[in-house]
């Protein structure tokens, strides 16, 4: 039996209202797919103190309640370059539920993982880790 690929959808704005900016990404999203479960959301660091409730909006908008991403000084995206700009960027993946965990903040020893990792470490056939690490954090 073949197995469907994750499919991914994409949107990126500018604007100095982050409201209109979050309106474009998800006009260009269009509709959210049936079992869209994880999101990305790219920030350019205008945009870092707004991060919470873009989030929020995000979320009641699409339904996706799994957020990841990170703020930069400029942010690309299919072809555009976001520099010293109000800028995003927002990524929708459909991924099978048990393929991925969303840690939000983490800086124990591996030795001592959250709840039932080990055992979904276990389990899981392949182990890929898309880290999206803090400078601001000196642990």
């Amino acid at each position: 039996m073949a197995t469907q690929s994750p499919r991914f959808q994409l949107g990126h704005a500018q604007s100095p209202d982050w409201e209109k900016a979050v309106e474009e990404c998800l006009h260009q999203v269009g509709d959210v797919a049936p079992g869209v479960n994880l999101g990305f959301l790219y920030l350019t660091d205008v945009l870092a103190d707004l991060a919470e409730p873009i989030v929020r909006r995000l979320r009641r908008e699409t339904g996706v309640r799994h957020w990841v991403g990170t703020v930069g000084m400029g942010i690309c995206a299919t072809g555009r370059e976001y520099y010293d700009a109000s800028a995003m960027a927002v990524m929708l993946a459909e991924l099978p539920e048990e393929s991925f965990r969303v840690v939000s903040f983490y800086n124990r020893a591996a030795d001592h993982l959250p709840g039932d990792w080990g055992d979904w470490l276990t389990e899981s056939p392949t182990h890929v880790a898309l880290v999206h690490g803090d400078p601001g954090n000196g642990n």
